[in-house]
């Protein structure tokens, strides 16, 4: 399967996914709360494996694997023993099996 332009692995979110002003995410459900994993809304999330952002009626999960990258272009991918994304100037981490995004040195 190909990758179409808005394909890619899932934000973390620290509470909500982004509505309104701003922006317009798709809320994929909770992954470790306070966490939740946000794709854009022109996309899907049919696998809650590292949550795959995908055209809708399609699991690219497998193709994601292959060819890791965010949905949003300008997120920034982690891999801490699986990708995920976060926002530019945050920092993914992986604590107690679960994966995070927050800025540097904020606990």
């Amino acid at each position: 399967m190909s990758l179409t332009d808005d394909s890619g692995w899932a934000i973390r979110r620290n509470g909500t996914c982004l509505t309104g002003n701003r922006g317009d995410e798709r809320d994929c459900g909770a992954t470790r709360a306070p966490f939740h994993a946000c794709c854009p809304s022109s996309t899907d999330c049919p696998s809650q494996y590292n949550v795959a952002c995908c055209q809708s009626g399609t699991n690219c999960t497998s193709a994601l694997v292959d060819t890791p990258r965010c949905a949003n272009a300008s997120w920034v991918m982690y891999d801490n023993g699986g990708e995920f994304c976060c926002d530019e100037g945050q920092v993914g981490y992986n604590l107690h099996g679960t994966n995070g995004c927050s800025l540097s040195g904020q606990s």
